[in-house]
């Protein structure tokens, strides 16, 4: 009998979805190189969802960083204007304007805690008031009423002469009996423009 050489011819056929191709009598299947592009291509995507989330998550936490940070600037900043507004408080405290003595009928003379000389005049205040109306103090807002002590008030304040010049009728003015209002001056201006005299019925 006369052997027959078989020559190993590649061909490729085809069982169901399986593609095999047949070289040298071995056959190479074709769906492992194909779950292997599958299952790089599937690791690559969970890298990328991976790497992501990280730049994600630091993003975040830069924003929390600077978001407490703002809030922290923000309370340093709310606690500075409260602590320099108690400066300013206590500043400004009534112990600024404390009088170690006051003007009596007895002493006559006074100097307040402003460095100014304190005097006292009983006269009849009728046209003051009548001057004071003009300016715009009405009688509803600012009666005229004797305190017990015997000051002379104009609504809430005591009636004071002083320099108008330097204190215009109608502002107010710290004396050792309490705020005066400036509604008159007098001849003593001339010789010490930084007295008052304070209107009293003694």
């Amino acid at each position: 009998m006369q052997n027959i050489m078989l020559k190993a011819v590649p061909f490729i056929f085809c069982t169901g979805i399986t593609f095999s191709l047949i070289v040298g009598g071995a056959e190479y299947d074709k769906k492992e190189p194909e779950k292997a592009v599958k299952q790089e291509i599937k690791v690559n995507k969970l890298q990328q969802e991976k790497d992501t989330g990280v730049q994600e998550s630091e993003t975040t936490t830069k924003k929390a960083k600077h978001k407490t940070k703002k809030h922290i600037t923000k309370n340093v900043k709310v606690q500075t204007l409260e602590l320099e507004s108690e400066t300013e408080a206590t500043t400004e405290s009534p112990e600024a304007n404390y009088d170690s003595s006051v003007l009596t009928r007895s002493g006559g003379v006074n100097y307040n805690s402003q460095g100014m000389k304190e005097t006292y005049y009983n006269l009849d205040m009728s046209g003051v008031i009548s001057i004071m109306r003009g300016e715009g103090f009405s009688e509803s807002k600012y009666p005229f009423w004797i305190r017990d002590d015997g000051a002379k008030m104009l609504g809430d304040y005591i009636m004071v002469a002083a320099d108008l010049n330097k204190h215009p009728r109608g502002t107010t003015i710290h004396t050792s009996l309490g705020t005066g209002l400036v509604c008159d001056t007098g001849s003593f201006v001339y010789s010490n423009s930084n007295q008052i005299d304070i209107a009293t019925n003694w």
